[in-house]
């Protein structure tokens, strides 16, 4: 549910966290290639907690519909441009 003070918008690291918290199965198989498809500045830890923290109670403990391994990329590229 969009929320009054979103209409400015936030940016999309900090909006997938409220998503995923609130997702149903369905929705996180489209928040799944969202995730896939987008670029990731920063927050990593944070989506993926949450992120680990829906599927467990949607899916159960041991899927993540390939998520974290693609979060566990992006951060790693983040960070790698970060050292350069």
């Amino acid at each position: 549910m969009l929320r009054d003070n979103d209409q400015d918008g936030r940016p999309f690291h900090e909006t997938i966290v409220d998503a995923i918290r609130e997702a149903t199965g369905t929705e996180m198989h489209c928040l799944a290639r969202l995730i896939k498809r987008t670029v990731i500045p920063k927050d990593h830890g944070r989506i993926s907690a949450a992120w680990q923290e829906r599927c467990r109670v949607v899916f159960g403990p041991t899927e993540d519909l390939g998520v974290m391994d693609v979060l566990r990329a992006k951060e790693t590229r983040v960070l790698s441009r970060v050292k350069d």
